[in-house]
């Protein structure tokens, strides 16, 4: 597993997973880079992510196939600012799960699509 944190590891902002076989990614947003991969690495290798297709993927392609890599730095923005900038990511690569992992064009929280 690659990580491309930047020196950024303790921040918060956006993120992508890629897989490097197929080139797929995820888009998400995060309150701390490292914490944040590591709650991903967890529910992957234990076979409990919410995104099924990235599970998928993740147990046939196996764990080096991907790299967690940091798109922007969001500090001293809220969680709402962070989730607008994840949605403008998310929008420029989603395309219904061909090369986009993301379920939905719109940013979603733990506590599930913002307004």
């Amino acid at each position: 597993m690659e990580y491309k944190y930047e020196g950024h590891s303790l921040k918060s902002g956006i993120y992508k997973i890629t897989n490097k076989i197929n080139g797929r990614i995820y888009v998400g947003s995060a309150k701390e880079f490292k914490e944040r991969w590591k709650q991903h690495t967890y529910s992957l290798r234990n076979h409990k992510h919410s995104n099924k297709f990235l599970q998928a993927d993740f147990n046939k392609c196996g764990e080096e196939a991907f790299v967690f890599e940091v798109l922007e730095v969001t500090e001293g923005k809220s969680k709402e600012e962070r989730l607008l900038i994840e949605e403008g990511y998310i929008k420029q690569h989603y395309d219904s799960g061909d090369m986009c992992y993301n379920l939905c064009d719109r940013a979603i929280s733990r506590d599930g699509c913002k307004d």
